[in-house]
């Protein structure tokens, strides 16, 4: 066993030192060793690339249009005010959940960072994971959390079906149009 080895490293040294083909284009396969011509770790990358397109490169990518990339900004902004509709919703209509703390602004606090956390894995999930597009829902968040009562006022039977005409009715009793809401507390505009 050991001298058929011997042997076969033996002929693999010679064939080398002959230099039969070349060693970048030539592969060995197998026992019997047969050439395979052509290959190449080039021909092999682009292969790989053209069968996985998360392989990819982004330069490798095409371009979006420009009118593509200007949407993608304010469907980040409107993203993010979703989740906040969204996030409320669900505190809202689920029972036992609560987002709603002792202080005002802790309750701000939580919604902000659950808001915003949703509104990025949302935003990865459809591509928008650019830095512009990541800070673009998080404006979205924050202006939805200062001014959605503001909306309530706009559309009050749109928000009427996501949670309820009572709720709808105190939120334009409490909450005067025009004005933003920071901590609980209601600054007017102008």
């Amino acid at each position: 066993m050991m001298n058929v080895q011997q042997n076969e490293f033996a002929a693999r040294i010679q064939r080398i030192q002959n230099a039969q083909g070349s060693f970048r284009s030539t592969l060995y396969v197998g026992d019997d060793q047969k050439p395979m011509p052509g290959f190449s770790k080039r021909k092999a990358k682009e292969q790989a690339q053209q069968a996985n397109s998360f392989l990819v490169m982004d330069e490798d990518r095409p371009q979006k249009s420009k009118a593509t990339r200007l949407l993608l900004t304010p469907l980040a902004l409107a993203l993010g005010a979703a989740t906040v509709v969204a996030l409320r919703a669900v505190d809202f209509h689920v029972p036992g959940l609560t987002l709603t703390f002792g202080n005002a602004a802790q309750t701000m606090a939580v919604t902000l960072a659950l808001a915003t956390m949703f509104a990025i894995l949302a935003g990865q999930a459809i591509g928008l994971t650019k830095p512009q597009h990541v800070l673009a829902a998080f404006v979205g968040v924050l202006g939805a959390m200062l001014g959605m009562h503001n909306l309530v006022h706009l559309a009050p039977d749109q928000f009427a079906t996501i949670f309820s005409p009572a709720w709808v009715a105190q939120i334009q009793a409490t909450m005067p149009a025009n004005s933003v809401v920071v901590a609980g507390v209601v600054h007017p505009f102008g």
